[in-house]
């Protein structure tokens, strides 16, 4: 080999370098809800339940109420997951996930009834018209009991955070095996 030869990088490695911070941080994940709304904090206190090793692929976005920042915050990411808390009737701490880039193509039938009536799916639509937003792309909905005011999760959720973390856990490592799998696909 010519030692005086650029280096230069094989396919695969313009493909995953990871150089900048979202690169670096492959994954955005992104938390909704109200802090004084009870259980509507459900994604913010499932997030602080991860273990440390969850960070060291994601960036995390605590946004609150203030969806509008959504589509800012993720589509420089190669995949996005956002949390939030959902009213479905079903049983406390259920857990619904949806492939997010399927539902704002309008090719899924399921609906999830989220506790900010799922405005910022549509603030998504709009900027998904207008940017490319990561792929893969999940929403993680977890089933409230209460979101009345309260600084408070309900004893129920408290309860089944442990079981919260390590499921978003192993979505989000199934996340980076997905990534992992595209940047090995041939072209």
């Amino acid at each position: 080999m010519n030692e005086h030869a650029p280096n230069i990088p094989t396919d695969s490695e313009l493909v995953c370098l990871r150089k900048t911070l979202t690169e670096r941080y492959p994954i955005g994940l992104a938390t909704i809800g109200n802090s004084l709304r009870g259980d509507d904090n459900i994604a913010a206190r499932v997030c602080d339940a991860l273990p440390s090793s969850a960070f060291e692929h994601v960036c995390r976005y605590d946004l609150g109420t203030y969806t509008s920042f959504l589509g800012e915050c993720l589509r420089k990411h190669k995949a996005a997951i956002i949390l939030d808390a959902t009213e479905n009737d079903t049983t406390a701490g259920a857990i619904s996930i949806v492939d997010m880039k399927t539902l704002l193509n309008g090719n899924c039938n399921i609906k999830i009834s989220s506790s900010h009536g799922f405005s910022f799916l549509d603030e998504l639509r709009m900027c998904h018209q207008s940017t490319p937003l990561p792929d893969p792309f999940f929403f993680f909905g977890i089933e409230a009991n209460s979101v009345e005011w309260s600084d408070h999760l309900s004893d129920d959720l408290e309860a089944k955070l442990p079981w919260l973390a390590e499921s978003l856990n192993l979505l989000i490592d199934r996340t980076l095996e997905m990534l992992e799998e595209q940047c090995t696909r041939p072209a």
